[in-house]
């Protein structure tokens, strides 16, 4: 999936209209998923009420927005790691990013969902399919290893593995599992911008002093 988007973005002058289109492909991926597992816990109440589902997923877009503006102004942009890793696009805080992205995640954890729930139903072991989960989302991302260093492989296959380990967990053990699992996917993309933002700000600063 990452490197699909990577790739569909790399060949595009990538601006709002090409957001709103990936925006709508993923939603329409959700849909398809929803209407296909609908009988599966009715897509685990469909997943956790859609309305409140839409108004958490408006409220984290609002924050990361604010986020993203205040980092600008007060974070010194890490601009040559920008033309070093272009398919990052995490890296640029940009607002249109997010909606396209937080689709992206959203067809994802629906999908996340209907397997677990599914799977669930034969292995009624939540600790196995922690282990299960865990080993598969790292084992799709090692593919990294093949265009990315070892320690950028490491920071995308590590956190996979301990996100595929608790999804099951969140999904089977809380009342609003489904909104946790989006907001601790999106916070990694989130969080992962604004900390190379402040890295690179507070090497800057060093080196003002030094110099």
């Amino acid at each position: 999936m990452y490197f699909a988007e990577s790739q569909f973005r790399k060949k595009k002058a990538w601006a709002y209209p090409y957001d709103f289109v990936l925006s709508l492909y993923f939603l329409g991926l959700s849909s398809v998923v929803l209407f296909l597992f609908f009988y599966v816990g009715t897509v685990y109440t469909w997943l956790n009420y859609l309305p409140l589902t839409f108004c958490f997923v408006a409220s984290i877009y609002a924050v990361s927005v604010g986020l993203y503006h205040v980092a600008k102004k007060y974070l010194v942009a890490p601009r040559d790691f920008m033309l070093e890793k272009p398919f990052y696009v995490w890296l640029k805080l940009e607002d249109s990013y997010i909606p396209s992205k937080l689709s992206n995640i959203f067809f994802q954890q629906t999908v996340i969902v209907a397997l677990v729930l599914r799977i669930y139903e034969y292995f009624p072991e939540i600790w196995l399919l922690s282990l299960f989960f865990g080993l598969v989302f790292g084992a799709v991302h090692l593919g990294m290893f093949l265009y990315e260093s070892r320690k950028w492989a490491l920071y995308y296959i590590v956190p996979s593995f301990f996100s595929g380990a608790i999804f099951p967990y969140l999904l089977l053990s809380t009342k609003y599992g489904f909104l946790y699992t989006l907001l601790i996917h999106w916070g990694f993309y989130l969080f992962s911008g604004l900390g190379v933002w402040a890295i690179y700000t507070i090497r800057s600063r060093r080196v003002v002093k030094i110099g």
